[in-house]
């Protein structure tokens, strides 16, 4: 038997009784000295009999194949690439002449698609992409003089931020 005075144990339990059997399952509810207590039989002769339904178990998600998978990549890489170049065209003319005299003056700033950075900067030592459902993210590595790295990071074709 379990005896307890705090609500949100009961309804746990309850529920813990209904998801645990397969099948509908008969519990007591009673008090006993003063106490809230629930059992699968009846627990005094006043005993309030709650009646659980099994729930539902829920729909589990179709697993993708390998190729599946790679179509969905490349169907995320040509989203990513039509969006950055929608949003370069969609740009203000001010923004556009800011992010050119920007390459020009080799910096990179945020708002750049990754051929105005390559103008600035060149190509990077070393590429880390993260592709997931939501976003495509790139982060470019450039290996600099005395061990130093410069990072570029880019979420959906442009840039987001750069670190030094």
């Amino acid at each position: 038997m379990l005896q307890t005075k705090n609500p949100l144990i009961t309804i746990s339990f309850i529920c813990l009784l209904g998801i645990s059997s397969g099948a509908h399952s008969q519990v007591y509810r009673c008090e006993v000295n003063g106490q809230t207590v629930f059992s699968q039989t009846p627990c005094a002769p006043e005993a309030e009999a709650i009646r659980t339904e099994p729930t539902a178990p829920s729909a589990a998600p179709r697993g993708l194949r390998p190729g599946e998978i790679q179509n969905l990549r490349q169907q995320s890489s040509r989203t990513d690439r039509e969006r950055a170049r929608a949003a370069e065209h969609n740009a203000s003319e001010r923004d556009r002449a800011r992010l050119e005299e920007a390459t020009r003056a080799r910096q990179v700033v945020p708002g750049m698609t990754p051929e105005q950075v390559r103008r600035a900067w060149g190509s990077p030592s070393r590429v880390n992409v993260t592709d997931s459902r939501y976003s495509y993210n790139e982060q470019w590595v450039y290996e600099r003089e005395n061990y130093r790295r410069d990072y570029v990071h880019f979420r959906n074709g442009l840039v987001t931020s750069v670190s030094r």
